[in-house]
């Protein structure tokens, strides 16, 4: 059995070295740009996202992790598509509806 789950996310791409500032620009486009199932920008913030996650796990904390590992790989993809992933941090918090506390993830 899997649940629809809301959730908000925002996010913050850092370069680790000043050199790689151009780096962070194409992976913060890549993401800005995503075209994921459920996923949707917010209009009028430049890095916030909102959609729908589905999540198999029964219990809370299980389903928490599983949401941490959805955006963990969607936005590692992106950025190594983006050919960012290396050189580049990408901070994540993401609020999922009925799941407490917000998530933040370093990726």
């Amino acid at each position: 059995m899997s649940v629809k789950r809301s959730f908000l996310m925002t996010y913050s791409v850092t370069a680790y070295s000043e050199s790689d500032r151009s780096l962070t620009d194409r992976g913060r486009r890549k993401i800005a740009d995503m075209q994921t199932t459920g996923w949707g920008k917010i209009d009028d913030l430049e890095t916030a996202f909102s959609g729908t996650l589905t999540l198999t796990e029964i219990f809370i904390e299980g389903q928490r992790n599983q949401a941490e590992t959805q955006v963990r790989e969607v936005i590692r993809d992106l950025m190594t598509q983006a050919e960012a992933y290396a050189e580049c941090q990408v901070t994540v918090a993401v609020l999922v509806d009925g799941l407490g506390p917000h998530i933040s993830l370093v990726i």
